[in-house]
């Protein structure tokens, strides 16, 4: 989602970002090559390394051991809604993305996106 980048960017200036994924190593190999933006995130949380896939429960347990810290503090955005409802049976706060804007709104609204002057 090519939106993203700047939510990504501003949103990494401030907390770590976790990117889970359910992909194969060549897809991912491609998408690191042409997407710069992803050096923004702490870590790769990858389907096909860790062995799980969104919805399964592994990929999310793997998320809250690499955080390190206390699954009620992880915010998990992802727009497919079966992946969010997932996250709170592991009590992780999860939000689905529908655009750019509404994810802003979010993060305003809850102190995690400072908006800029004039918007």
């Amino acid at each position: 989602m090519p939106e993203m980048e700047e939510v990504v960017t501003q949103v990494a200036r401030s907390y770590p970002l976790f990117l889970l994924s359910n992909t194969n190593a060549l897809h991912f190999e491609y998408i690191r090559e042409n997407y710069p933006f992803l050096t923004n995130f702490s870590q790769f949380i990858l389907s096909y390394q860790v062995g799980s896939r969104k919805p399964e429960k592994g990929i999310y347990e793997t998320l809250i051991r690499k955080a390190g810290i206390p699954p009620e503090t992880l915010l998990f955005i992802d727009d497919k809604m079966p992946f969010c409802d997932r996250g709170p049976e592991h009590g992780i706060q999860a939000w689905q993305f529908t655009s750019q804007e509404t994810l802003k709104q979010q993060l305003i609204e809850h102190g995690l996106w400072l908006p800029s002057p004039g918007r």
